[in-house]
């Protein structure tokens, strides 16, 4: 089962970042118009603690020849990303995956997998356990824009490392993946409550290739209810594999494939509170198409500065943890 498992969690365990949950509706909140900075404020010195949870179930008629598929897959993943200031006004933010655990049911039974007891963890599933512990680097400018990901490098080929090879590439594709849904679906520039924005592009994963995104969000919500605001984007599209030629593929997504959610943000620090998401997928395996129904939860677990860092870094400046209303 874990050959499975292996190629099926990139297609389908890493839209786990992006944001999630209803579908877009309009909202009015008196005097909270904006515009409003949706986007991340990477402050030196404070460590994120997320944690994401992935349920995927698979339909399989008798007739299906994958009924070695996993029909349920759940995985909860624990990422931390420490974040460190850089010459020249830049940040490095240090993401690294903490812990993983889950449980896979096909063919009659159910298995279990955990991180932090990997010798309770049947051999076959050890392989999901290798990303623990490991992790990169993603480096941006003062302005907060991406300037590259390190500790992902692929070297040059050599006689026999072919395997490691792929297998580079593929982490470098993940983490590229990881990043970019940090941003999803953030619109890139200050927006005003209730105002909508385009979600288009290209999102590549290691087994599928690259899968064309086309979807809506808004800025539904800015809820000051509680201690810090919070806005609420909403977001629903499409998604399908991308045509590559000649290219044949083991997986990919049909026509029919959607994705809708929500995502809360914190107004005042600059960062991901929580976000819920629903895709129902069309998978494409050989001359095969199998219903997939997805749920991603994701919410942070805690921002702080408890964690010292390998190098002391300067703190925030005073008043730059206030929301930025333009």
């Amino acid at each position: 089962m874990v050959s499975v498992c292996a190629r099926f969690l990139p297609l389908l365990g890493l839209w786990a970042a992006a944001a999630w949950a209803e579908g877009p509706t309009a909202a009015a909140s008196s005097g909270l118009e904006g515009p409003w900075d949706l986007s991340w404020r990477w402050q030196p010195g404070w460590v994120h603690e997320i944690e994401t949870r992935t349920e995927t179930r698979v339909t399989k008629s008798e007739k299906s020849t994958q009924q070695h598929l996993p029909s349920l897959l759940k995985v909860i993943q624990h990422t931390s990303m420490a974040v460190r200031a850089s010459p020249g006004g830049q940040r490095l933010v240090e993401v690294r995956i903490e812990s993983v655990r889950g449980e896979v049911q096909g063919e009659g039974h159910a298995e279990f997998f955990d991180s932090r007891r990997p010798a309770e963890t049947p051999e076959s599933l050890r392989p999901l356990l290798r990303a623990v512990g490991e992790g990169f680097v993603m480096r941006y400018d003062a302005a907060g824009t991406l300037l590259g990901i390190e500790g992902v490098e692929v070297p040059a080929a050599g006689p026999g490392q072919w395997a490691d090879l792929l297998e580079l590439a593929s982490r470098k594709q993940s983490a590229e993946l990881f990043e970019r849904s940090l941003r999803w679906p953030l619109p890139g520039q200050a927006v005003k409550l209730g105002q909508s924005w385009p979600l288009q592009g290209e999102l590549r994963f290691p087994s599928s290739g690259p899968v064309a995104v086309k979807a809506q969000a808004q800025l539904a919500e800015i809820e000051a209810t509680g201690i810090r605001p919070q806005a609420r984007i909403e977001f629903r599209g499409s998604l399908q594999s991308a045509g590559q030629g000649n290219v044949q593929r083991l997986m990919g997504l049909g026509e029919g494939s959607s994705i809708e959610g929500s995502l809360w943000w914190d107004l005042q620090r600059g960062m991901l509170v929580r976000s819920a998401q629903r895709a129902n997928l069309k998978l494409r395996l050989r001359n095969e198409t199998l219903p997939v129904i997805q749920k991603v939860e994701l919410r942070l677990l805690g921002s702080s500065e408890d964690r010292v860092l390998a190098s002391p870094v300067a703190a925030p400046a005073a008043g730059s943890d206030q929301p930025k209303a333009r």
